[in-house]
């Protein structure tokens, strides 16, 4: 069982299974930059939420090019995708961010299922008509906002106690797991209800671990690329009028088709990868 996982591990490692992914993780990028510079919004001003909490009226933000804003959230993207494919952690990051959501989201099912708790509401019933491109912005800051209040400052909370404070390391990590995972999984129901307790809790405790073992920028990326991904359909939702997002539906069957030949490509990448790596670790046996 050892060498298998080494195996799989020194698969996932290998700097060329990095590239396909990183491939596919920048093809949200290209439908979010296309779809700006389509529509003008590069050159508008938004809103930036900056204190907020989801049902509260008391909210402060501030408004930003959108240039500016969007810029700097796409660039802490693509340099977070970079920065773990140059330290081969990011094939790794992503499998076990697919695998956390598989279990995450089987475990609320059984809950749900159990407790007759429903989703309140799904972006294919909220009419966003004259909203699309604030949409979008939505899908990118989110993920960067979530990550920094219950990943980030947490992460640095704890990294600063066991620098300072050695004897109280466990109470500390015990606490950066918990308490932000109760606070992640509070801050999704007034928008969702209870029906994402259970997947948002599971999620948080996955992503706090990422961090702590790959940087912040493994749950950062992760997150990113699960809320953006959606751009990809936003040219085909029958509540968003063609209009909005004409670029998006006139090249949703490229952007579609490059994150998909990019991931069957990062998927053959590993299995070349573990046989290489197998054989590799057999070889001097059998010259034996």
């Amino acid at each position: 069982m050892a060498g298998r996982f080494s195996s799989i591990r020194g698969a996932l490692e290998n700097e060329w299974v990095q590239l396909p992914i990183a491939v596919a993780l920048l093809v949200p990028v290209v439908a979010t930059i296309g779809q700006y510079a389509a529509s003008g919004y590069w050159a508008q001003s938004s809103r930036v939420e900056v204190l907020f909490w989801p049902g509260a009226a008391a909210r402060w933000g501030v408004q930003l090019p959108v240039w500016l804003s969007m810029g700097a959230m796409l660039a802490s993207y693509v340099v977070g995708v970079g920065w773990l494919a140059r330290r081969r952690t990011l094939s790794t990051v992503v499998v076990a961010g697919a695998l956390a959501v598989i279990v995450a989201n089987v475990m609320a099912a059984g809950v749900n299922e159990m407790s007759g708790w429903q989703e309140l509401q799904s972006p294919s019933s909220m009419d966003l008509a004259g909203k699309a491109n604030r949409a979008i912005f939505a899908l990118w800051h989110n993920p960067v906002w979530e990550e920094l209040v219950f990943r980030g400052i947490p992460l640095g909370v704890l990294l600063i106690v066991r620098r300072n404070a050695p004897n109280a390391g466990p109470l500390a990590s015990w606490c950066y797991y918990l308490l932000p995972a109760i606070a992640f999984a509070a801050y999704h129901v007034p928008g969702h209800g209870p029906s994402r307790l259970v997947d948002t809790f599971i999620l948080s405790l996955a992503f706090s671990w990422l961090a702590l073992r790959f940087t912040f920028f493994a749950p950062l990326v992760l997150h990113y690329v699960f809320d953006a991904m959606m751009t990809l359909s936003l040219g085909k939702m029958p509540n968003i009028p063609r209009a909005e997002v004409s670029w998006l539906a006139s090249y949703a069957t490229t952007l579609n088709s490059a994150w998909s030949v990019a991931l069957l490509c990062w998927l053959l990448s590993i299995a070349v990868a573990l046989a290489i790596h197998r054989l590799a670790r057999t070889s001097p046996a059998r010259a034996a």
